[in-house]
């Protein structure tokens, strides 16, 4: 049998090879299965391909629908000095007296409890704060260092404290604000289905 020689005619195209090793990026490992647990096994990785997702796009959120929150329903001016950095907060506005809005955007139950816990104390707002100023610090650029300052002289309690809520299994978006009291108070629901950068497709 003569043998078929080598030509870019029999050769797999370079598109053609990005995809296939995309799709097989999306398949669960099997070398290191074992037992029969293979059900568990790929529901198992399915659920860590969507949570990584999820947490991915989670950042997005603060960009997306915290943004059109802020400005459409809050009534709020987005501070486009600021640069948003891993860790730190997620969006700083001006509501329509002057007064600053530093807006945390959560999506799950979990990150959702913490921020009305310690990440959105007066406590954590005056480290975040105080590290957007510190030189070689991860949260740290010019921009960053100004605002940080413009926040220590408005002093942390006369900023305004905002959490959305994207509650996927809902539907729903939920501002919370915090009272001076120190307390929680929900501010206002909607409907995901408002805001066309809610991922529907990761359900």
């Amino acid at each position: 049998m003569t043998e078929m020689p080598d030509s870019p005619e029999w050769a797999t195209p370079p598109e053609q090879e990005e995809d296939d090793n995309l799709h097989k990026s999306f398949q669960p490992d099997n070398s290191s299965r074992k037992g029969d647990n293979t059900g568990d096994d790929i529901e198992k990785v399915a659920r860590q391909k969507r949570m990584g997702l999820m947490n991915r796009w989670q950042g997005e959120l603060g960009e997306g629908v915290a943004k059109r929150i802020a400005t459409e329903k809050l009534d709020c001016k987005i501070d486009n000095r600021f640069e948003k950095k891993d860790h730190g907060i997620d969006l700083v506005a001006k509501d329509k007296d002057g007064q600053f809005v530093v807006i945390e955007a959560k999506l799950t139950d979990e990150s959702f409890t913490k921020a009305l816990g310690k990440e959105m104390t007066l406590d954590w707002l005056k480290e975040k704060v105080q590290l957007m100023q510190t030189e070689g610090n991860k949260l740290y650029s010019e921009n960053n260092a100004k605002i940080g300052r413009e926040i220590q002289d408005a002093g942390g309690e006369n900023v305004r404290r905002v959490v959305i809520f994207a509650k996927d299994q809902k539907r729903d978006v939920i501002i919370y604000e915090a009272q001076p009291d120190m307390t929680w108070k929900e501010q206002e629901k909607y409907s995901l289905w408002e805001f066309p950068e809610y991922p529907y497709w990761l359900e």
